[in-house]
């Protein structure tokens, strides 16, 4: 990453049943609170119809949603961006990939998963992440690079292509 570069916290967006996608941590933040009033009893008629009118199968779908996308998250993070950690066990890099994918899942943190976290962010949640501004030649190569894949996009007539590892062997 470099001062430009961002990443967005974890919401997977869900189709709900009209079709449309969702921020599934969205309507998790605010079914949380209803459950609550609802289990101290101090929950108003009108938030109680709210909660009612929930789909409990959507809302299900929503909560795994979350969990699969925190999973995979932990597992990237604990299978390749922490694979050259010297000294530590497997069971410290799955701890510490859990500790940052609950971070970014937490939607009263960030409100949105529209929120771009840019690097200095990332940094303060303790994840070491290299600024390729100070990494010789890649603050010109990246973004020459970059700029060969909007030009191929434009002329391709699409909006967007998948490049992998193996597209450079």
């Amino acid at each position: 990453m470099n001062y430009n570069s961002v990443l967005g916290p974890i919401d997977p967006q869900v189709m709900n049943k009209e079709g449309r996608f969702v921020p599934a941590l969205g309507y998790l933040g605010k079914i949380k609170p209803l459950i609550e009033k609802a289990e101290n009893d101090t929950i108003s008629e009108a938030e109680f119809a709210i909660l009612t009118s929930f789909d409990l199968a959507e809302l299900s779908l929503y909560e795994q949603a979350v969990e699969l996308t925190t999973d995979l998250l932990e597992k990237w993070l604990a299978e390749y961006k922490f694979k050259d950690w010297g000294g530590h066990s497997d069971e410290e890099k799955k701890t510490r990939a859990n500790e940052i994918a609950r971070e970014l899942a937490n939607y009263e943190r960030w409100k949105s998963h529209g929120r771009p976290l840019s690097i200095d962010v990332l940094r303060s949640l303790r994840l070491k992440i290299d600024d390729f501004e100070e990494i010789n030649n890649l603050n010109v190569l990246i973004p020459e690079f970059h700029a060969v894949c909007e030009d191929f996009m434009e002329l391709a007539g699409i909006e967007a292509f998948i490049f992998s590892r193996s597209d450079l062997l």
